[in-house]
């Protein structure tokens, strides 16, 4: 837990309710330092946080909330990261996976578009059949 958070996978979440426990030892585990995070595969937009001093649970939430669409998954945020990373040269930053996933998810929902692709290529839609005669 630094100052400015947690990060876990490139992502930043963070709690008003962390400022006790920023750069502090969670006081537990093999080396006393590390605290315990747990997180959903499939919703990413917040992790819990053991507070062994308060006995209970403190929920972070991610930085960048409000540019992703909720719920978002693991996968999704790993598949906006691949394609960044292909299409340039330096590491892409937290909120540019952040929208590059939005994105991706935006256009998953509305469905496939005018045209088709087929081994890399676009084809046109298919002509509606009318009646022959």
């Amino acid at each position: 837990m630094n100052s400015y958070g947690i990060r876990i996978n490139r992502r930043t979440y963070d709690s008003p309710e962390l400022n006790p426990f920023r750069r502090q030892p969670s006081g537990t585990g093999p080396d006393s330092r590390t605290w315990e995070v747990h997180y959903d595969p499939y919703d990413i937009s917040r992790v819990w946080v053991r507070s062994h001093h308060h006995a209970g649970w403190i929920t972070a939430l991610w930085r960048h909330l409000s540019t992703a669409p909720v719920p978002m998954g693991e996968l999704a945020w790993d598949h906006a990261r691949r394609i960044l990373a292909e299409r340039g040269s330096r590491k892409a930053t937290e909120l540019e996976i952040a929208e590059a996933a939005a994105a991706l998810l935006n256009r998953a929902a509305d469905g496939p578009g005018r045209s088709i692709r087929q081994a890399g290529q676009v084809l046109a839609p298919p002509r509606p059949q009318g009646p022959q005669g």
